[in-house]
Formats: structure tokens, sequence, C-alpha cells
């Protein structure tokens, strides 16, 4: 969602503000980007945007502008730019997008930080939808926010007029399930301005930092709902229901198919987390755990390791073939004595609510990739037909418990193709089984070892 102004003449306090999130590559250029841009005039025929100076604590900081930059002085200078000021020698981003004359829109992502390095994903520039577009809407009061603080009595109370119509402008536009619209959307209500989670239901105010959890007040009726249409579903496959008629079986199996493709429907396949949320710094500390104090040379890089996005995979297809063969591996070992135990340096803390069965060595590692691989793994899952021929240990998909290891296949190596020195690790569950323990290379291996019972 970019910003829009209007070529017309109206005011300039009708056209929308802009809240710059920051970004997290550079944590000094991030202080100074962060805050809200109003507009305040043209520069190179496209708007200038100004943050007033003031953080989002109220205190004083540097003033930023954001500005267009033609084509005079050369494709390399031509795009938008963050700095103190227009032309400025001292800048601290740019981005060569929505470059073209009737293009009047701030990119809301894609800025490189600093000017002249790689792409911050976490730095975007989203529209500040204010409370009072709404006035002309009449919504019912639906939403609420939770004003009890942690292990306090619930205290859920209603959300102002102005919020509550503009959080229902969103659910009617899509909420979390449009792909097309951000996740975080940014409001300003009552004098302060929130930063909207859709997919975590919280807000956040962004100069005192308060996270609160938020809901729609019908929540407990979708529930209730819910609960009835399960009991149905499972009276409905009780094996002793008698069916009195074709017609009777085809409706209840029509009720059951439309329950299950609902469900299934509304899980994201991957889902951006917010940098606020707890598992950052979860999984930054586990992951600099699971590199080996013993391991030096180029696992020495592991020291400058910082994770800079989350993102978590919820694909419904990969998770079926998973459970599946999970009640494979059960019913093979079943009975095995000398089944040898295999545990991982990753904590299952990292992902606290994966129940994990110890029984058939289901335990979580790391697979490093690079980013061009991911949505394809997000998508598909791991193909070892696509696998390397002639790997160490043979043709297949390799994961490790040493995130010294995983980095080496990330893409995490500055070079003239990945300037930013970003990679990728994805953090997965791995059924071992019943392991074995290679005593050297096995290249030549197609499939896996066979085991003596």
């Amino acid at each position: 969602m970019a910003a829009w102004l209007s070529r017309g003449t109206g005011p300039a306090a009708s056209a929308p503000a802009l809240y710059a999130s920051g970004g997290i590559a550079n944590p000094h250029i991030s202080d100074l980007i962060r805050g809200e841009y109003a507009l305040n005039g043209l520069h190179h025929g496209k708007p200038l945007y100004k943050k007033e100076g003031l953080d989002d604590l109220g205190l004083s900081s540097q003033s930023m502008v954001i500005y267009f930059w033609d084509d005079r002085d050369g494709e390399v200078n031509h795009g938008w730019w963050i700095g103190p000021r227009e032309g400025d020698m001292t800048v601290c981003a740019f981005n060569p997008s929505n470059r073209s004359p009737g293009d009047l829109t701030v990119p809301e992502s894609g800025w490189c930080v600093p000017h002249d390095g790689g792409v911050d994903m976490l730095l975007t520039i989203q529209t500040l939808h204010t409370a009072d577009e709404c006035t002309g809407f009449d919504f019912e009061l639906r939403w609420e926010f939770l004003a009890s603080g942690d292990g306090k009595k619930e205290n859920w109370q209603p959300m102002k007029r102005g919020m509550n119509d503009m959080l229902e402008k969103r659910w009617a536009e899509g909420w979390d399930l449009d792909v097309n619209l951000p996740d975080v959307f940014y409001v300003r209500s009552n004098g302060f301005a929130y930063a909207i989670d859709s997919y975590s239901m919280v807000q956040c105010n962004l100069r005192t930092g308060r996270v609160r959890d938020i809901r729609q007040s019908e929540k407990q009726l979708l529930l209730r709902e819910k609960e009835e249409l399960l009991a149905k579903v499972a009276q409905l496959e009780l094996p002793d229901v008698k069916l009195w008629s074709q017609a009777d079986h085809a409706t209840q199996m029509l009720l059951q198919e439309a329950w299950r493709t609902s469900r299934q429907l509304q899980a994201k396949m991957c889902a951006r987390l917010n940098h606020w949320d707890a598992a950052f710094s979860k999984i930054q500390e586990a992951v600099l755990g699971a590199w080996p104090p013993d391991h030096l040379a180029d696992c020495v890089r592991m020291s400058h390791f910082r994770v800079v996005a989350l993102h978590q995979v919820c694909n419904i297809n990969i998770w079926k073939d998973y459970e599946f063969r999970k009640d494979q591996v059960r019913k093979e070992l079943e009975g095995r004595e000398n089944v040898p135990t295999v545990t991982s340096t990753l904590p299952a803390e990292v992902c606290s609510w994966a129940h994990l069965d110890a029984r058939i060595n289901e335990v979580l590692v790391i697979h490093g990739t690079t980013l061009d691989k991911t949505e394809d793994i997000a998508s598909f899952g791991f193909d070892e037909r696509l696998a390397h021929e002639r790997g160490l240990y043979g043709q297949g998909v390799y994961f490790t418990d040493q995130s010294c290891k995983a980095l080496q296949y990330s893409g995490a190596v500055k070079s003239p193709r990945n300037s930013s020195g970003e990679g990728c690790f994805i953090i997965a569950r791995a059924i071992l089984g019943h392991a074995k323990h290679a005593q050297g290379p096995l290249r030549s291996m197609k499939v896996e070892p066979a085991v003596r019972v």
C-alpha cells in the first residue's frame, strides 16, 4: 500500500501522511528514518514529504525528508531518496522504483540502506491512515482492545468510533487474507499513531511501544459456532450413522468438505512476523547457541550473525504428507529395541508449540539456502530429486543442527551478487527414525542406506 497524491488543486493537508518503519540494516539510520512524514511540497515533479524533528517518543531528533530526484544527473541518481534535506550529500536510503513521470507514489519497499548498500527488507513506507477517513461509514462497534496487563483478569474495552470504523473498513477489504495487502498497516487515532498487525491481531502504539491484543467482539460467537460445527461434523463421521438415501449422503459429504476447505484456506502459507515479536530474540539466541565453540576458521562468521526477518511457513499439503510419514515411521519402529537416540543442539524451545516425538527421533534442524529458493521450498517442500548428485553423503537434502555449517550454504557471504551479506536459514522438523551413523563419505548413494534390525 503506497501513499497517493492527486495533481488537483486541493489543500496539501488533505493528502495522506506517511509512516516509515525504520528498518533494521543499520540501527543508527533506522532511528533517523523512523517516524511520520507529512506532505511538504513538490521536488522534481513529485511530492516531497518531511518528518519534523520529533521521534516516536516525542523527543527532539533530526528532521528528514523523502524526495524524488529525476534523471538530470544521470540514471545512477534517478529515484527516491531519504535524507536530512533534498539534494544533500548526506543520504540515508535510496530506491530506484516508481520513476515514471505519472507515478507519484513513494515506494513501499525495496529501499537500499545505506544508499549504496543492499535492500533492507524491514524498511517500509506506508500510508498513515487517520481515523476520520471513515466518517462517511456507519459500522457497528465490533472491535475491542485488551486493556488489562499480563497476569490480570482479561479486560476487553471497545475501540473508539474512528478506530473501529477504520479496522472494520480494512476487514471488509480482506484483512490478512488478501495477499496484495501488507500484514501491518498504520493508523492515527486520538493523537497517537498505531501499527496494526492484521495477522497477529495486535496493535502497537508507535510512541509508547505498548502492544495490545485486538479482536472483534463477535469472536466468542464465532468460536461457539465453530464448536457446534465441529460437533456436527464429528457426528456425521460416526461409523454407525445411518444414511437413509444417496441424497442425504451427498448433503453430509458436502457439509464436511466445505468445512475442511474453509479451515485450510484460512491459514497463510508464509506469514511474516513483526520485528517486535519475541521470536526474534529467542531464535537469535538459539541459533548462536547451536554454533559449537570449538568451530573456528570460517565458522567465526557466526559472530556477526543477526536475525533481520522471520517468516512462518504453514503449508497444509506438506503438513499432511509429513503427518502421514510420521505414522509410517511409528509403525516401522514399533517393538524395535536397538534404535539409537538422536538429539539436536537446536533446542525444542525455538518452536515451543511443536510437539516433537522423541520415539521416532523427531528433532529441529537447520537448512541453509539462498533467498531465491525459499519460495519454492515453502510452496512444494524439500525435493531430493533436485539435490546435487555428488554430495558428500550422496544425493539428498542436507540438514544440520550446527548453525555455522548451515551458514556456509545460506548465501550470507558478501559478493558482487549479494552486497548485503544476507542469507536464509529454514528451521524445520525432521524425522530421523532409525538413524545410521556414516563412517565416511557416501557420494554414490541415491537412497538412504539400510540399517541392521
